[in-house]
């Protein structure tokens, strides 16, 4: 349970609730009940936990949905050594997995990255830039993360 809830994309939710937040100039004290709410997740995460277990159930999808719907995890686990990702890359290519990388390859997946983060940045354009700064940092760590 650790590992999963201490992952760092559980606390990206809340800092991009907090962020967008700031960036209308809105009061983070106004902002913090929704943050908590999607922090809150976490406990849903935990309870969804066995399910996820491979052991438990290691199926394509989980609750209607794909398993596998993560872009830059997809080009980290082919292109990162166990040591840089903390876990066992390439376990998605032995299982056979329908992958991003798989179905267009790591360079267009890549090229989907940048067009999505450089997409998301271009629509904080007409704010001010010291408000938008968290959320292109965000969107920036999301799409250039190494790990």
């Amino acid at each position: 349970m650790r590992y999963s809830l201490l992952a760092g994309g559980k606390r990206v939710r809340p800092m991009l609730c907090i962020a967008a937040c700031e960036l209308v100039s809105g009061q983070e004290s106004i902002a913090m009940p929704a943050a908590c709410a999607v922090e809150n997740e976490m406990i849903h995460t935990m309870s969804l936990m066995h399910d996820d277990l491979p052991c438990m159930d290691n199926d394509d999808l989980r609750r209607g949905k794909s398993t596998n719907h993560k872009v830059v995890d997809d080009i980290l686990d082919v292109t990162k050594s166990s040591q840089e990702l903390g876990k066992t890359p390439g376990k998605d290519l032995l299982a056979d997995k329908t992958t991003y990388p798989k179905l267009i390859g790591i360079d267009k997946l890549r090229e989907f990255t940048e067009k999505w983060s450089r997409e998301a940045q271009e629509q904080l354009a007409g704010f001010d830039p010291e408000k938008a700064t968290p959320l292109i940092a965000l969107a920036n760590y999301i799409a250039y993360r190494d790990n």
